[in-house]
């Protein structure tokens, strides 16, 4: 779970350096989706759904690699097509935490105990809201820094709630193999 702990940092915080007209990840959500994948196929034997998390965040993993290069490149794309790019990254991305908060739910019923899903599932509805004012905002000077400030609070707030989520589910697996 640690993986998927990095992983969701790797994805939920982006720090890009531009030069010329290209940019550059310092956190490619590519390591974070690589990561999270190899977590989830160390569990899908255990709880199916991380077998879909599998589907996901390769998918993702391969989306970003694609993103990444054309942004190394600096390949010159329309408005239009850009904006699309990070649209459907965005909605990767929740997917892939969407599948991560189902996960922790089934580990809770296959357990019969608490990990804190409900938690994430209203944090990740303010991740939603967080990314849609990011993106609606993005031309809007002062509007948009107050709204990337409140994302990287979500996304902090979201990520000690799975750190919280994860331990617990260590401890609930630790059991399993006494």
């Amino acid at each position: 779970m640690i993986k998927i702990l990095i992983g969701l940092g790797f994805v939920l915080f982006d720090f890009n350096i531009s030069l010329n007209s290209s940019v550059i990840g310092i956190f490619p959500d590519l390591i974070g989706y690589l990561l999270i994948f190899w977590a989830a196929m160390q569990f899908s034997e255990k709880i199916e759904r991380f077998s879909t998390l599998k589907i996901w965040s390769l998918i993702s993993a391969l989306f970003s690699a694609a993103v990444y290069v054309l942004n190394i490149i600096g390949l010159p794309l329309h408005r239009t097509i850009s904006f699309s790019l990070e649209i459907i990254g965005i909605l990767l991305e929740l997917i892939v935490i969407r599948t991560i908060i189902n996960c922790i739910s089934d580990i809770e019923k296959y357990f019969d105990c608490k990990l804190g899903s409900l938690a994430l599932s209203r944090c990740y509805t303010l991740v939603i809201v967080s990314d849609i004012l990011v993106m609606s905002s993005r031309y809007i000077e002062y509007i948009s820094l107050i709204c990337l400030i409140l994302h990287f609070i979500v996304s902090l707030v979201f990520l000690i709630l799975f750190n919280r989520s994860r331990i617990r589910t260590e401890s609930a697996f630790s059991t399993l193999r006494e």
